[in-house]
């Protein structure tokens, strides 16, 4: 593999994270109970980094088999000397991982001083494992509170999809479907039209909604815009069958009125001529 001058290995690499948008955070790592991990050396905001993954090595440069976002979990074997250390650190932190883990107990039994250093110099977090946790339990932290995440934004979907059916049905318009779709999800949506034309512009880590969301959001709009359509044109109609009957005096001119404030029209902006006397006209 060739680098260009100036060019960072990162940009060689994958930047695939994983099959979800939804990524655990350093955070939530931290507030699992059952790992009872605890922060050595944390940068501010760095809870919020994203964790994709768990990878384990001992190597002292293992870039080429890492992926952006994952969680290296180390023994710290290569990490004795503070050479080796600074070495790793910036390696790992070159490849654009969420931080470093090191297990206790077997190699060291508390972080050594100059590793501390070189986090805080290149700005990764440092979690430090209690000894006795295995690293794929760390990883299975990170699936199952990935999957916590896919259930309760699935909840959130199915909760809101009911709440839309209940206002498109007392007659709610698209924009205002549309309006508590943004409220809900706190993001910004363009409506093309189509399911392809419906996107969604997400505030940084939030859940992009499922295929089948956008899918049955898009049909309900187009219900929507039929439904007001059909409604629009129904009104029109019986607008224009009132003024029929009034314009053959069967009617009185006061009960088009309240159809015309439908649509912006003022009593006596309107002239309406009956049929058997063109000169003399009725003011709504």
């Amino acid at each position: 593999m060739t680098l260009l001058v100036g060019e960072s290995y990162n940009s060689t690499v994958s930047t695939e994270t994983s099959g979800s948008d939804l990524l655990v955070t350093i955070g939530d790592l931290l507030d699992d109970k059952s790992l009872a991990i605890q922060a050595s050396f944390v940068p501010t905001k760095a809870t919020s980094t994203p964790v994709s993954w768990v990878h384990a090595t001992e190597q002292v440069d293992p870039r080429p088999h890492l992926r952006r976002n994952e969680l290296v979990c180390t023994l710290g074997s290569s990490l004795v000397e503070a050479r080796s250390a600074r070495r790793f650190v910036e390696a790992v932190a070159d490849a654009g991982v969420a931080g470093i883990a090191l297990g206790l107990g077997e190699v060291h039994l508390e972080p050594p001083s100059h590793l501390i250093a070189a986090c805080a110099e290149s700005s990764i977090p440092l979690l430090l494992i209690p000894h006795g946790v295995p690293f794929l339990a760390v990883n299975d932290a990170v699936l199952r509170r990935r999957s916590e995440m896919e259930s309760e934004a699935r909840r959130k979907e199915t909760t809101l999809l009911s709440r839309l059916f209940v206002l498109a049905r007392a007659g709610d318009s698209e924009r205002e479907l549309l309006d508590v779709v943004r409220s809900v999800l706190e993001c910004d949506i363009t409506d093309g039209g189509t399911v392809e034309g419906l996107q969604f512009s997400m505030p940084p880590g939030a859940k992009v909604p499922s295929t089948e969301f956008v899918e049955q959001l898009s049909s309900l709009l187009e219900f929507t815009r039929r439904e007001n359509v059909r409604a629009a044109t129904e009104r029109l109609q019986q607008v224009g069958q009132l003024i029929d009957l009034i314009s053959k005096g069967l009617a009185h001119p006061a009960a088009a009125a309240p159809e015309l404030d439908q649509r912006g029209l003022e009593a006596g902006t309107c002239l309406l001529y009956t049929s058997d006397a063109a000169d003399d006209s009725l003011r709504v």
